[in-house]
């Protein structure tokens, strides 16, 4: 296990990754029999003015998690919007309400969670707004200004629907997969942007694998690729990837 460290290049005809560690700077080649991609994603940045300020976070790993967390114990956030209406903005407004945070989502689409069907999200948004939430929908943050007293920090957000009070800012505008590695050393790339894999999660390499966030799906429905960041398909495809890299024979449908 290396941790700290990071891999910059895959070479196929060599079968090795080179990789840096960010402590000391020391680059090294892995030489490798098969290969799994499991880099993940990366979160979706509207280009919004003020969007450096201080207080104004995403949710993408234990780091995040823990500023938001120093924010909330030191009662620093108590009006927070939040960017997008999907499901880790959602999760998040769930956790934030609980800790007494009065909460607005701002999202885009006519809707809140699209992959609900209109009658079912219509049954969220009450039970949130029964809650004390304020759900913004077929709107968006035009803005981010710094508070009046702290001008390194935001002190409210501009949208489509008014000026909303915000000691915190939520990005949660998606995730798009992190396919550099993969494009760099010319795998396929799938027309969802993900990483095109067959049923047993083979890139058009046959020894190299791509699962979780990196990697595009099939559609059980229409057949077609999809793309289905979530932590539920990544640890199932894990599963089926370490068969199929150690001799097996497993599918992921």
């Amino acid at each position: 296990v290396h941790s700290r460290t990071v891999a910059t290049a895959v070479d196929r005809d060599g079968r090795c990754v080179t990789v840096r560690s960010l402590e000391s700077g020391e680059e090294r080649r892995l030489p490798y029999d098969k290969l799994i991609l499991a880099t993940g994603a990366t979160p979706v940045v509207p280009p919004i003015e003020g969007r450096e300020l201080q207080n104004v976070l995403t949710l993408h790993g234990v780091a995040d998690a823990e500023r938001m967390r120093a924010l909330l114990a030191g009662r620093a956030a108590l009006d927070v919007v939040i960017i997008g209406g999907g499901l880790i903005g959602v999760e998040v407004t769930e956790s934030l309400v609980r800790s007494g945070c009065r909460v607005t989502i701002v999202e885009a689409l006519p809707q809140i969670l699209s992959l609900l069907d209109e009658e079912m999200a219509t049954q969220v948004v009450a039970h949130m707004r029964s809650r004390g939430v304020k759900v913004l929908t077929d709107a968006r943050v035009t803005a981010l200004k710094p508070a009046a007293d702290a001008p390194g920090r935001v002190g409210s957000a501009e949208t489509t629907a008014g000026t909303l009070p915000a000691d915190m800012v939520v990005i949660a505008a998606g995730v798009r997969p992190n396919v550099g590695l993969a494009r760099d050393c010319g795998l396929t790339i799938g027309e969802t942007g993900a990483i095109a894999v067959d049923d047993h999660l083979r890139t058009s390499d046959p020894d190299v694998f791509a699962i979780g966030d990196c990697a595009q799906s099939t559609n059980l429905v229409t057949g077609r690729p999809a793309y289905v960041p979530l932590g539920s398909t990544a640890n199932k495809q894990g599963r089926v990837a370490a068969v199929n890299a150690t001799g097996g024979d497993d599918t992921f449908p």
